[in-house]
Parts: C-alpha cells; structure tokens; sequence
C-alpha cells in the first residue's frame, strides 16, 4: 500500500461505501463468497495502524487477515544494502515475495485500491480449485479495455497478448490510454499515437498461482537486485517476472476473461463516480447496505 500519486492520498483506507467500506473490503467481501478464507496484507509498516482501525475491526472472525511489511531487505541475500536515496519498494512481485511466510497453497494476487466485480474473484476461486496444485499453471484475469478507462485522465494497462488455446503470451504496459473521439488511443513515451480496440484484453493485476511460485520468486529476486539494486527508482514488477516465467518454459497462463467492470480512484475527481457506482450495486442487491452486517452466511 502507499500513496496515490495523481489522487493525492492513501486511497487503500479512504471510505466510498455507505458505512465507509474502502474498496478493498469490498474486494474482500467478493473473495470470501467466491470462497477464499484468508487474505494478507502487504503494507508499508507505518500504514498498519491506520489499516487495523480502519479495515481489520470490521472484518468478520472467520475470514482470516495478516500483515507483512514489504522493505527494502525482506528476502534479500545477506549483506546486500540498496542506494541510500533510495525510498520506494522495489515493485509488486517483490510485494508478492513478502507474503510467502505466510502463504502455502495456491493463491490469488489483487491490488487493494481497484474494484475487480465478483464475477472475477468467482472466475479465479474456481479456476484455482481446478488447477491451483499444479506448479505449471498460473492464471491471469482479462478485462475489456472499454471497462477500465477513467472519464477523467488517463490510465495505464497491461494489454495481454493471447494465443489461441488462450494462454498468455506476455502483457505489454501502455502507460497514457485514453478515450479520444478518434477511438482509444495509447500515447507512448516517444508521443507516437497507437489506436487500441475497445474489446481488447487486459490486466487489471488479478493473477492465480500455484504456492510454487513463491520458490520462483525467491530464486529470482537477488538476481535482480544485483543487475538493478542500486538503481534508486528500479522496480521489480510482477508482470515481467510472469512475462519470464513463460519465456523459460516453465508454465502457461490461463486467462480468465470476465466481462464486469472496472472501478477505482486514480484520480481524486472519479471519487463520487464510484461511491455512485457501489450504491447502484446496493441497490440492485449485489451488495448489501452494510457490507459486513450479514457476513455470517
């Protein structure tokens, strides 16, 4: 969890629901009916109290949560010191990484500041109980594109390259998407402009592993700290290392295409957009008023 540069605060624990539910127990109430009984929470170690006032008191006791902290020398070789200036983590599979002590089994990975929609987490509980022990499998959640732009700025997407047998070839970052009146458009660093369909697939960071994974992870990351650990704005990100693992052979990616709708605060402006969209969901009864009062099913 850390802070929201373009929305200017800690949106992980900001309230948008009725009773001031954040997005992430809502992600949280979608996974426990899905059938996931456990969640972790990587966080930076200031943000735990805000996160056990805020999220942890109103969870229900038979839906497991527990913290790591995700600094710059968790699983890192001994004796290994990163740049002085350096402040930031070192990126989302390193995040991933700081949860194996507390992981043994076939896992879900999310971002805690995006509404994914029940059907996803339904989709990936399922695919995981059909192939979650198999150390060749991963899956990976695939949205439309047309349902995950913002109305008010650009977004970045990962759109997922797919082979016909619908396994992931690789995801390829655009970092300024865009709805023009020319269509979507994706502006690249160079300013060169690329139209993009509005059906194409992409990731949202909604991925499925086997608890193998983690050995992965594990075996990769002081490699990456010796080509870039000295880099201050160097991030090991978990869509490369995914990328990686496909290249070496080591597995395939399922993905698991879901037609719900993307919701999410990257910028400050879209935040009666959602609480807009979450009442809708009450009422149409995807949801209830408060989210916790009937959570014991």
């Amino acid at each position: 969890a850390g802070i929201g540069s373009r929305y200017g605060g800690l949106k992980q624990i900001e309230g948008f629901g009725p009773s001031g539910e954040t997005l992430l127990e809502y992600a949280l109430h979608d996974a426990r009916r899905a059938g996931f009984n456990q969640a972790v929470m990587v966080i930076r170690p200031e943000l735990e109290t805000e996160f056990k006032t805020q999220i942890l008191r109103r969870l229900p006791e038979d839906f497991r949560v527990s913290y790591v902290y995700q600094d710059l020398t968790t699983f890192a070789p001994v004796g290994f010191k990163p740049s002085p200036i350096r402040t930031k983590p070192w990126g989302t599979a390193h995040a991933v990484l700081s949860a194996k002590p507390s992981i043994s089994g076939p896992f879900a990975v999310i971002n805690a500041d995006d509404f994914y929609g029940p059907g996803a987490f339904r989709k990936m509980a399922q695919a995981l109980r059909a192939h979650g022990e198999n150390p060749q499998w991963a899956a990976l959640v695939a949205y439309k594109l047309r349902n995950t732009l913002s109305d008010f700025g650009s977004v970045s997407r990962g759109v997922c390259e797919i082979n016909e047998a619908n396994e992931l070839i690789r995801v390829i970052e655009h970092c300024n998407i865009t709805r023009t009146a020319q269509g979507i458009q994706s502006k690249s660093a160079d300013g060169a402009l690329e139209v993009l369909q509005s059906d194409v697939p992409v990731s949202l960071n909604f991925w499925g592993f086997s608890g193998s994974f983690m050995q992965y992870l594990q075996k990769e990351f002081p490699m990456f700290l010796e080509m870039d650990g000295q880099d201050p704005k160097s991030e090991w990100f978990l869509p490369s290392v995914v990328d990686q693992w496909i290249d070496q052979d080591l597995g395939k990616v399922e993905v698991l295409r879901t037609d719900e709708s993307w919701c999410g605060v990257t910028y400050r402006e879209e935040t009666a957009q959602v609480r807009s969209r979450l009442r809708d969901l009450i009422e149409h009864g995807v949801y209830p008023e408060n989210l916790w009062e009937l959570a014991v099913e």
